[in-house]
């Protein structure tokens, strides 16, 4: 497991977020997790002891009230398990991370329109989705989770062939742009691909950069 960590102060949001306490509602309980073998458990993504150490705590997990927005990114080396979904959702609610950014989901089209559909609303967070455009290339997709109440502030959505996936968020006085970035390893039979997404990055750049927005890239 792969994860990075960034911790971003975002002046123009302090407002909202200091007036904000996180919290997750008592009510229904977080999703259970078996602690039972599972095959292939030695690959992939598994969070540590710790995110899961209060599932069913009575005070729920704990977060910061801080202004400083918490950014994540990390490779789930495939995301079309259920276990795997559950482990991941787990995490990031026991997590204090704002926004995560998720490589290498392997979901397809069809798969991602239905993953956390249901837990949205109980946990109060939203998914969004680039899937992997063909079953030719599996080590695709790219997603991001956003945390209540930045994704309330999403106005558009950029899915870009399972490399890469933008959000467009619109606050009083400020536009923010969040980037989730996939780019394939250094290799001859990459290079036309690294080219494409790099090349769709940089348009994305230039129209943030004429419109005034920041952009955070993860």
């Amino acid at each position: 497991m792969s994860l990075i960590h960034k911790r971003i102060f975002l002046l123009n949001l302090v407002r909202l977020w200091i007036n904000w306490t996180p919290s997750l509602p008592q009510n229904p309980p977080l999703p259970m997790i078996e602690h039972q073998p599972i095959s292939g458990a030695s690959q992939g993504f598994h969070p540590p002891n710790s995110a899961l150490s209060n599932v069913n705590s009575p005070n729920g997990p704990s977060f910061s009230s801080s202004p400083l927005v918490n950014f994540g990114q990390i490779n789930v080396n495939g995301l079309c398990s259920p276990v795997r979904q559950l482990h991941l959702l787990n995490y990031f609610l026991h997590s204090s991370f704002g926004v995560l950014s998720l490589n290498d989901t392997r979901l397809t089209s069809s798969s991602a329109k239905f993953i956390y559909q249901n837990e949205h609303s109980q946990y109060n967070f939203k998914s969004y989705w680039a899937p992997s455009p063909s079953n030719s290339r599996p080590h695709d997709g790219v997603g991001l989770l956003l945390r209540h109440p930045l994704h309330k502030h999403v106005q558009k959505i950029d899915p870009w062939k399972g490399r890469l996936l933008k959000l467009d968020l619109f606050f009083h006085q400020t536009k923010i742009s969040i980037i989730s970035v996939y780019i394939p390893p250094y290799h001859s039979i990459h290079y036309k691909e690294r080219d494409a997404i790099f090349a769709q990055l940089n348009l994305w750049l230039d129209k943030a950069r004429s419109n005034n927005y920041h952009v955070i890239i993860l």
